[in-house]
């Protein structure tokens, strides 16, 4: 299992004026409306993804009767991340007994051929996406308050009576984000590859800007600083949103730890509060997040607004090291790189501290800021050579 961080003693300090920034930059989202396009069967092969079958028009959705045991699956022909309302209503006789039905959400067609009693892992099982709902009188409309990532939608009957069906007379997702996949001219290539590629990374981009950069809009649906400089740099290629980039970096410069420190991630709900874990590795990558912003949007005021807390982060990962100029390979989750357990961080995380003091070097070379300019072109340097002269294999040139 993973390790976690968790400090519940941990002293929040709060920059009210950079919140407001943030807040100021809360981006109004787009809803879209989108109803399934088909009726399909998704059939277990031996191959390791299902195959999807078409079993009938959209058109025919009321004329589904379900009884009990029986299911429908819809498909909404691309991922769609919103929410969902389902308008009901009972055929055959009086409804005597309430309607109990399940809905299975899945992103591909093969988590809808898993069984969520299946699933043993340290992730919470609350992420899954499936319901279990009674429904006492029909006709009802069921606005779902739960947000879903998702393209296709399993509905099963686990109960009626044996006098009347359920059905379906209407479904549809609204679905949310802060761009607009039409604002996006696609790729131009011969290759079809290449195009499919474009496509679904524009999706996936599309779907995780919401309040803020999601790292997923399934699970965690939450801002991390790893995920936000990447998603920043893909961002300024393609949907050119300025404003929810500026939002996520006051963010984690609106509440850090009472050493200076960004959290590795943050919530705005219920309430805006940065997490109590803290990785070295994003806590520098602020600083380089910080002037690729600034690179693509040329806002120096935010530069300069944030300058200080990227010189901070250099800081305190600067503490980090030995009399040999080597950062320590520190305990616990105290840095990301990679999941693998067990893995010995310190070489890459003293590239990434190499990395991240030359990229705020350059935010102070641009403020004319010369003395930690010079401060953090030196660290670089020390660092740089160290690496050189104990890490480095001369025979293979390798780290």
């Amino acid at each position: 299992m993973p390790a976690v961080s968790i400090d519940l003693n941990m002293v929040r300090v709060t920059n009210d004026e950079f919140v407001k920034k943030a807040e100021a930059c809360t981006p109004k989202l787009i809803e879209t409306v989108v109803r399934p396009v088909a009726i399909v069967d998704i059939v277990k092969t031996e191959e390791i993804f299902p195959e999807v079958h078409k079993r009938d028009e959209i058109e025919n959705l009321s004329s589904c009767h379900l009884a009990k045991g029986d299911k429908i699956c819809l498909d909404f022909g691309d991922h769609q991340v919103g929410y969902v309302t389902l308008k009901l209503n009972s055929v055959g006789s009086p409804q005597d007994s309430p309607a109990f039905f399940r809905l299975k959400f899945g992103e591909i067609a093969k988590e809808m051929t898993e069984d969520s009693k299946d699933y043993d892992g340290w992730i919470s099982r609350g992420w899954i996406q499936e319901e279990f709902i009674h429904i006492d009188v029909l006709p009802a409309e069921l606005k779902l308050p739960r947000r879903y990532a998702f393209r296709y939608m399993e509905i099963e009957a686990i109960d009626t009576s044996l006098k009347w069906q359920m059905v379906v007379e209407d479904v549809y997702c609204t679905s949310v984000s802060s761009v607009r996949m039409e604002d996006v001219k696609p790729v131009e290539s011969d290759d079809e590859i290449i195009r499919k590629l474009d496509r679904v990374s524009l999706r996936t981009l599309h779907n995780c800007m919401q309040s803020v950069f999601e790292d997923g809009p399934k699970r965690d649906r939450r801002l991390w600083l790893g995920d936000l400089r990447l998603q920043a740099l893909a961002n300024y290629e393609t949907f050119h949103n300025m404003d929810l980039v500026k939002r996520c970096l006051y963010l984690f410069a609106g509440q850090t730890k009472d050493n200076g420190q960004v959290s590795a991630c943050l919530f705005t709900e219920p309430k805006f509060i940065v997490d109590d874990t803290f990785l070295l590795d994003y806590s520098m990558f602020f600083g380089a997040t910080l002037l690729d912003y600034y690179e693509a949007s040329g806002d120096k005021d935010t530069l300069q607004d944030l300058s200080e807390c990227a010189y901070r982060q250099i800081e305190i990962a600067g503490e980090q090291f030995d009399e040999k100029n080597l950062m320590k390979n520190g305990e616990g989750f105290w840095g990301f790189i990679d999941w693998t357990e067990g893995l010995n961080k310190q070489t890459a995380m003293q590239g990434v501290y190499i990395y991240c003091a030359k990229k705020v070097q350059k935010i102070a070379e641009i403020l004319g800021d010369t003395e930690k300019a010079e401060e953090l072109k030196k660290e670089a340097e020390e660092k740089t050579a160290a690496v050189r002269k104990y890490l480095l294999d001369e025979k293979t040139g390798c780290l």
